[in-house]
């Protein structure tokens, strides 16, 4: 078997073959030393050492390279104000279980990188009867039936009589 060259890294990274950083959507970096190439450019935030990617790089995210956050697992729990968003898509949910639910259900299946997304979306969107696209603060993934797996920063949220659910989304698919 040869190995399938793909260039995607830690959540929110992309590897540039030429330079051998890894780029976030503001700065590079370097997976050899464990570090950003430049300090954190909004340097507020960044805490103590601006050019360290998180305090613990397996349990902690920082998609676009400017904060990093420990994902909270247990945020969205209400399921009357926010339906089955997070049983069904929510953060604490394996990777490989969306990926399974995706090819069994044959439609694409969204995954919260953080289930505070979840209350940020409800927040953002209309109160109203619909189904509502809105913008949220930090990417998640969706996966497809054919294994591809696409980031968005669109969450889906659905709204009968009560609080449906709500999903990360890429529209037109």
């Amino acid at each position: 078997h040869e190995p399938i060259e793909q260039n995607l890294r830690y959540q929110g990274q992309y590897l540039d073959r030429e330079t051998g950083l890894h780029y976030n959507t503001f700065r590079y970096y370097d997976p050899d030393i464990g570090r950003f190439t430049q300090p954190d450019p909004i340097g507020l935030l960044g805490g103590f050492n601006l050019y360290q990617y998180a305090p613990n790089g397996l349990a902690w995210i920082d998609p676009f390279g400017l904060m990093s956050c420990k994902p909270n697992h247990q945020a969205g729990k209400s399921s009357k104000k926010y339906g089955h968003a997070r049983n069904e898509h929510g953060s604490q949910r394996k990777a490989q279980e969306l990926t399974d639910r995706a090819k069994t259900k044959n439609i694409p299946q969204g995954h919260f990188s953080d289930n505070r997304i979840i209350e940020e979306a409800f927040a953002k969107a209309p109160n109203t009867h619909g189904v509502h696209d809105v913008k949220v603060s930090l990417p998640s993934k969706v996966y497809y039936p054919d294994g591809t797996v696409k980031t968005t920063d669109i969450v889906r949220v659905v709204i009968r009589d009560k609080p449906i659910t709500a999903y990360p989304y890429i529209p037109g698919d």
